[in-house]
């Protein structure tokens, strides 16, 4: 299939999965609901998303993980919201700040996610990991098509707060005993 892509103008790639089934030796299958259809159309938009982006659709999508820890969303977040004007702003703002800060820049994961031709993933991940932090509040605006957001610092302290708070060791006061070997 990935040969079949290359050899396609840029703009005939649409017309390629009627073609690809037929190399692939899957135009004779009954396929009523257009599932089989469906699934080598997909699997042909993930392969032109890499050729697209000059990636080796045959090495696969196995590149090196960032190792647990690298990325500090909470924290880079709480960064970029704290510059903006009464803390608000969208997360296409944010994603500016990120890029422009030079210590946070090459931590970055720039491959393009697989689904999404145009977007790197660090920004897919960004979006989720801002809806996890109840800090970053929405505030029903729009700014064009994007979400305004807002940092509020009282849940973050409270937060923060509940963090710190410790259960105890082991023992019940009244029975200190309770858990402890003997």
């Amino acid at each position: 299939m990935v040969q079949h892509l290359k050899g396609l103008q840029p703009n005939t790639r649409h017309l390629a999965t009627r073609e690809a089934m037929h190399k692939l030796g899957l135009d004779g299958q009954p396929d009523p609901e257009n599932r089989l259809r469906a699934s080598v159309a997909s699997k042909l938009q993930t392969l032109r998303n890499l050729l697209d982006h000059d990636q080796d659709p045959l090495q696969g999508n196995k590149a090196l993980k960032a190792k647990w820890g690298t990325y500090k969303w909470r924290a880079w977040l709480r960064s970029a919201f704290m510059t903006f004007p009464d803390r608000t702003g969208t997360l296409d703002d944010a994603a500016a700040f990120l890029e422009a800060d030079p210590s946070i820049a090459p931590l970055l994961d720039r491959r393009p996610e697989l689904d999404q031709r145009d977007i790197p993933r660090w920004k897919i991940s960004m979006t989720k990991m801002r809806s996890r932090y109840p800090e970053f509040e929405s505030t029903g605006a729009r700014r064009g098509l994007r979400l305004v957001f807002r940092f509020n610092e009282q849940v973050a302290e409270d937060l923060a707060a509940a963090c710190k708070v410790k259960a105890p060791k082991c023992g019940v006061s009244g029975l200190p005993h309770l858990g402890k070997e003997s």
